[in-house]
């Protein structure tokens, strides 16, 4: 049977040979600073804005030009029923002169 100090001896021999969690996390914030990762962020942040202005300089651009094509097709339509009664009226106008279009 397995006694109590035989399993403390068995967890020190083991923490000798294998890392435990807490020596992992120890190592890996030895490797890389938390400066060093905020240098990395702020680079990365900056990139991204960088990129993200130009593609919303184009969005604008798109919308901008979309509204003026929505703008002058609502002029358009507004003027659609005095475009086609001016139409009816010249041509009533040339018939009684007897002018060919």
């Amino acid at each position: 049977m397995i006694t109590d100090d035989d399993s403390k001896k068995l967890l020190k021999d083991f923490k000798k040979v294998f890392a435990t969690k807490e020596d992992l996390d120890l190592k890996v914030v030895g490797l890389v600073h938390t400066t060093e990762l905020d240098q990395m962020f702020d680079a990365m942040e900056s990139r991204l804005d960088k990129k993200y202005d130009k593609v919303m300089n184009v969005m604008d651009k798109v919308v901008g030009e979309l509204q003026n094509i929505r703008d002058d097709m609502t002029m358009i339509q507004g003027h659609k029923d005095q475009l086609e009664d001016h139409e009816d009226r010249l041509e009533v106008i040339e018939t009684k002169l007897a002018i060919s279009p």
